[in-house]
């Protein structure tokens, strides 16, 4: 039996002098291409490690809130079920 073996296939970092920008970029973001708005997507990633749990929590405990607050009331359309 001929088995093949996978080739180790990596990507390699490209030394930061090697990367090349074209100029239209270059004159529509300036000169550093890696930070739109002067936010790098590192920061960006650092702020929504924080961000989105608390969004999240906050929005369901909101939800929650809200739906047993309104669960409690029965409107005079809706029967309940238990005695």
């Amino acid at each position: 039996m001929n088995y093949y073996k996978a080739k180790d296939v990596r990507l390699k970092k490209v030394p930061e002098a090697q990367v090349t920008v074209p100029p239209e970029l270059e004159a529509l973001f300036g000169k550093n291409t890696n930070k739109m708005c002067g936010v790098s997507p590192s920061d960006i990633d650092k702020y929504s490690r924080l961000l989105f749990p608390v969004c999240f929590v906050s929005f369901n405990m909101m939800y929650w809130i809200i739906y047993l607050h309104i669960s409690d009331t029965l409107g005079e359309d809706n029967v309940a079920l238990s005695n």
